[in-house]
């Protein structure tokens, strides 16, 4: 592996043949990398310690168990992330006070707008436009906080 590269990330170039420049040779690699992998004592200790696994007779008490964790986990891993969140937004002040500073910048110039038009049947284009223009903004700007969560069955 090269100085000054991140290990994951040569992994991935090692292994993600995708987007490889010259496919052949990306392919001839990752064979090779398979070959010695297959070919290493590791590789024959996790086959072996897997094919006891499989013998076994806790196995079905640890499908059980699984079982029981994975409705557990229903509930928790959507609190868990929500807490994640949290963290994350408490960490993460300067982001939170910048997106702060943003709205009132927009509402402060959304304001303005207000201020100068009279309540006239001849502004209603103009309101119209200011209402239009003003939801467009809070909600783009919204997009970046909407919180995605994933959860995977």
């Amino acid at each position: 592996m090269p100085q000054y590269i991140n290990p994951a990330e040569f992994v991935l170039e090692q292994v993600n043949t995708d987007f490889a420049a010259n496919q052949e040779l990306a392919d001839s690699k990752l064979d090779q990398l398979l070959q010695s992998w297959n070919a290493s004592a590791e590789s024959d200790t996790i086959k072996q310690n897997i094919s006891e696994l499989k013998n076994s007779s806790t196995t079905s008490t640890l499908i059980d168990d699984n079982d029981k964790r994975t409705a557990l986990q229903r509930f928790l891993i959507p609190l868990t992330l929500v807490h994640r969140n949290f963290i994350k937004s408490y960490r993460d002040v300067i982001a939170y006070g910048i997106r702060i500073a943003m709205y009132l910048g927009l509402a402060i110039m959304m304001g303005t707008v207000w201020l100068r038009l009279a309540p006239q049947q001849k502004n209603i284009e103009a309101f119209t436009n200011a209402i239009f223009y003003g939801g467009a903004f809070m909600s783009f700007m919204a997009v970046s906080i909407v919180f995605v969560y994933e959860l995977r069955q």
